[in-house]
């Protein structure tokens, strides 16, 4: 667009270019002439009054008398023809006002009225000659640029912020912009334009292509609300408690802007992250639906695989929700999902019914299904590995200390534990093998029958191959009863613990599990006396090792991931004023699969859960109460979420949920949706930001969507006739004008940089358009640089690190289970004394937790490497040494028989290390002495004065 004017200095003069303004140059300049002549005159005739403390020269003429004489003056002095008397009697007055030193007072007069008449000639005339449009818009949408739209934005936001209260400042008419960190930009209410709260409420659509700006504005709304509303560094707005859900790029371009503390991260790849608590959040069977079907793409061609396999994977939440309500996580449900098909349709049939025609179509059609749920839901396992410790679980088929509390995974988890059963399929085993002993044996007395030497090595071979064969054969008759004992003593302790502790963990577990087995005979069989006391031989206890081996050395990693802090999105949502009030969604860009899932499963809940009539609206008493703002940056990158959108866009308003929807071009959302779906975002959000873009269908798209206007144009025309030529001019109404093109969308619109004061200086030019106006605004934000407060760090497991296993033995274990000189840790219903093993502190409970599912002994001591070391070798001695434990009394013998081991462990050299290590290893060493006879002794001296019970020193 050409906005160079035409200047015209004569009516007469056609110009037929009517679309640039023109400048009419002669009515201008007489215009202006006038206006000077007009305020000099209104001035002299107020400056002439005779005023005491400004008095006149000594005369006896009115005011208009001196102004007329003026005039008489200056045209004679022009001209002699224009001297009559009145010049030559008022240039007497001048000279007799001279004699008498008077005459300046007249002409100070004269110099003031002067500078008033060149001051209102001025005025005027920057107006008169002001290039005029030659068009004026008559309907449509006017496009408003620089002050002029500050001012008509300002004015219609105002009167809205008014009456129902401001969100937040989206424009400063201030120095260089609005600027979140320049208090100065936005000091003055007058300098700034406010977001009414009703018009946030109509969510957000930003559109722009790459470097444009968009993370310009996006990030000047967060960063307001996180500077001004919740960390409280300037005066907020208003009171009411802002929180922030983002759904962030793999950049993480907005987690870097927040403070640890600040903003609690959903990731899986950072060190930084917090697991998601799905249980907590899917207490119902529809909460699950809801979950799955974000989770579960369905094809628009062919709906029936995607809709079943949603209905499967309900069904498992539902077994889940039935029987582990708030305590199941995500490897539970990767657990069940990659079961046989067999074994999900029997859970399907009992526990979801409404999925009773899908298994009606037969097994065939079911492992179809569940095909296409392995292939929706693969992203799970590794999320369930990263999050709960998948991998170190799957000996114990993911089952955790809190579930196990319950009676039907106390079963259930006795009838999966272990594997070797005698089965008719072990007997058949046993019959085999004992053909092959019989023809092994048949070989070797062949062999033996021959005197060749070169016979010796076959034969050692048969005779080792004989060995095998038996032990073999053994193992199977033995399992029987050696299961049965392991899987009697894990049922007692299951009970006894949950009845005893009720926040019982797997290490409760694993002291109980390695108490001497005469005693865990004892307290078992005294618990159910119709148990066959013959599967408590001995010669299981082999059997029984084995068996509890996994639980004795995983037991503190089990641990570790199941008191990991987690974070429950309905707790976030009910709590109006959380301690933390950002919630950050973090997709890998390097594993880009791993969280889109479970990012849309949780839009999905959300939308559920808003929406519901139970999740009070935020109008309380005609106040605000809640400030919920949800931030979907490049959200066309999480494929089709048109379920969330739709809804969302439509109900979510009046919850005081606001949306903001961001992506490069309209083209990804073509490509995902179809149009009508995007007519339908533009339809439905009331604060559309267009960054710009390059020419092209968008850029068209974008034009078309301003609209266009409706443009009076005056056309003139000329006829030449004999008598002379003679114009005419007659308005005419366009109605095709855009309000803007597609090459001014592309060159008005985007980020530019230029120095100000020396200083790189970016500003962001937009459109924006609001609803519920008719006009469109160009509208500039300064470009500002944040400071980083944080920085990823890889997680763990990208790097290869796995977490290692207790150091406990195969030896320890037996040692302790076969009571080499030890009695029995004492538990209810079991005997006094034993072996104690140590149990880890849950972790706090907090917001977040680092990927570290094992405390570091050096962090949490606080000890130098010398002292880790002597911790290191003092706990290795402790696990594997007899201890014995003292009766409370003796509880003063602790500090020595803890000095005794400290010195015996790291030497004389360092005492002071070893003493540094007291306190660490007390908790450890409480009430436990390495001495027998001391032992011994104390026992002997508590039965003595108490009247204990030999054997269960009770």
């Amino acid at each position: 667009m050409n906005d160079k004017p035409i200047y015209v200095w004569f009516s007469s003069q056609l110009v037929n270019d009517r679309t640039r303004p023109h400048v009419y140059m002669v009515s201008a300049l007489l215009s202006t002439i006038f206006m000077f002549l007009l305020a000099f005159t209104i001035a002299l005739t107020v400056l002439c009054i005779n005023y005491p403390f400004f008095p006149m020269p000594t005369n006896n003429q009115p005011a208009w008398f001196h102004v007329l004489a003026f005039f008489k003056l200056a045209f004679g002095m022009v001209s002699p023809a224009f001297q009559f008397e009145g010049f030559r009697t008022y240039a007497r007055a001048l000279i007799w006002w001279e004699s008498r030193g008077e005459v300046y007072l007249i002409v100070i007069r004269w110099i003031l009225a002067l500078i008033a008449g060149g001051a209102g000639a001025w005025l005027f005339g920057r107006k008169a000659f002001k290039p005029v449009e030659q068009s004026r818009q008559v309907r449509g949408r006017k496009l408003w640029k620089g002050k002029e739209g500050f001012a008509e934005l300002k004015r219609s936001f105002d009167a809205q912020a008014s009456s129902a209260g401001a969100s937040y400042i989206i424009a400063s008419n201030k120095g260089l912009g609005f600027n979140v960190l320049d208090a100065k930009s936005f000091a003055d209410p007058k300098d700034v334009i406010y977001m009414p709260d009703p018009q946030r409420r109509g969510h957000c659509f930003y559109i722009g292509g790459s470097r444009r700006g968009k993370g310009v504005t996006t990030k000047k709304v967060v960063m307001q609300m996180y500077y001004h509303n919740i960390r409280r560094k300037f005066k907020p707005l208003n009171d009411t408690p802002y929180k922030l859900f983002i759904v962030d790029t793999p950049k993480g371009e907005y987690a870097s802007l927040f403070k640890k503390r600040h903003a609690l991260q959903i990731t899986t790849d950072e060190k930084y992250m917090t697991p998601h608590a799905i249980s907590l959040d899917l207490e119902l069977t529809q909460d699950v639906a809801q979950f799955v079907a974000g989770m579960i793409p369905v094809s628009d061609k062919d709906s029936f695989w995607g809709n079943a396999a949603r209905s499967v994977a309900t069904g498992i939440g539902a077994f889940l929700c039935a029987e582990a309500k708030g305590l199941w996580g995500y490897s539970h449900f990767a657990y069940f999902k990659d079961l046989p098909p067999e074994e999900i349709a029997a859970l399907l049939k009992k526990y979801y019914p409404e999925s009773n025609q899908i298994l009606a179509m037969g097994e065939q059609p079911l492992s179809s299904i569940m095909g296409t749920l392995a292939a929706s839901l693969g992203f799970m396992n590794d999320v369930a590995r990263i999050w709960e410790g998948y991998d170190y679980k799957k000996e114990i088929h993911q089952m955790t200390a809190a579930m196990l509390k319950l009676q039907f995974w106390q079963e259930w988890f006795l009838d999966k534990f272990l594997s070797i059963e005698l089965t008719e399929e072990n007997k058949e085993d046993i019959f085999k093998k004992s053909e092959l002993i019989s023809s092994l044996k048949t070989s070797l007395a062949d062999t033996k029958k021959g005197t060749s030497e070169d016979k010796d090595k076959e034969i050692a071979e048969l005779e080792e191959n004989i060995r095998i064969e038996e032990r073999l054969k053994q193992r199977i008759f033995d399992s029987k009863n050696g299961e049965k004992a392991t899987l009697a003593i894990l049922d007692y302790h299951f009970k006894d613990l949950t009845k005893s502790n009720p926040d019982w963990q797997w290490v409760d577990l694993k002291e109980r599990l390695l108490i001497k087995w005469a005693d865990q005979v004892s307290m078992v069989t005294r618990d159910n006396p119709k148990l066959d006391i013959r599967i408590f031989d001995r010669s299981n206890i082999k059997s029984y090792i084995a068996n509890i081996e996994v639980i004795v050395k995983w037991a503190k990693i089990w641990d570790a991931y199941e008191t990991r802090p987690k974070f429950s999105m309905r707790e976030w949502l009910y709590d109006e004023n959380p301690q933390t009030k950002i919630v950050i969604m973090k997709p890998s860009g390097r594993f880009n699969n791993q969280l889109d899932g479970i990012i849309k499963g949780l839009l999905y809940y959300m939308k559920s859960t808003i929406n519901d009539k139970y999740f009070k609206d935020d109008k309380k008493n005609g106040q605000t109460v809640r400030n919920l703002h949800m931030v979907l940056d490049e959200f066309q990158n999480l494929g089709n979420v048109k379920e969330f959108i739709e809804p969302a866009l439509e109900m979510f308003a009046s919850k005081g949920v606001t949306v903001h929807l961001c992506c490069q071009d309209f083209s990804q959302l073509k490509a995902i949706y179809q149009e009508e779906f995007l007519k339908f975002v533009l339809a439905n959000t009331m604060n559309i930001y267009i960054m710009g873009m390059n020419s092209g269908d968008s850029a068209e798209m974008v034009s078309n969507l301003v609209g266009k206007k409706h443009i009076s144009k005056v056309h003139a025309s000329q006829t030449k006739q004999e008598s002379g030529t003679s114009s005419s001019f007659s308005p005419q109404v366009h109605d095709n004008e855009l309000v803007i093109t597609p090459d001014e969308i592309n060159s008005f619109l985007g980020t530019r940089f230029t120095k100000v004061n020396g200083k790189p200086h970016g500003e962001t030019t937009f459109l924006y358009l609001p609803g519920n106006e008719k006009d469109v605004f160009m509208l500039t934000l300064p470009v500002e640089n944040y400071p980083v407060l944080y920085q990823a760090e890889p997680a763990d497991w990208i790097s290869g690190k796995t977490y290692k296993p207790s150091r406990i033995t195969t030896q320890d274990i037996k040692k302790a289970v076969e009571g080499y000189g030890t009695s029995s840790v004492s538990s209810s219903g079991g005997s006094g004394g034993g072996v104690s093993m140590d149990k880890p502190k849950a972790n706090p409970k907090g917001l977040y937790m680092e990927d570290k599912p094992v405390a570091d002994a050096a962090d949490e001591f606080e000890l130098s490497p010398e002292e880790l070391d002597a911790l290191e070798m003092a706990t290795q001695k402790e696990e594997r040494s007899t201890y014995y434990q003292l009766p409370t009394e003796d509880e003063n013998m602790q500090d020595t028989i803890l000095k005794d081991v400290i010195g015996e462990v790291v030497g004389g050299g360092a005492v002071q290390t070893g003493l540094h290590l007291l306190d660490a290893l007390g908790a450890k060493a409480k009430n436990l002495t390495t001495s027998r006879t001391k032992y011994h002794e104390s026992w002997k001296k508590k039965e003595k004065k108490e009247g204990l019970d030999p054997l269960t020193k009770n």
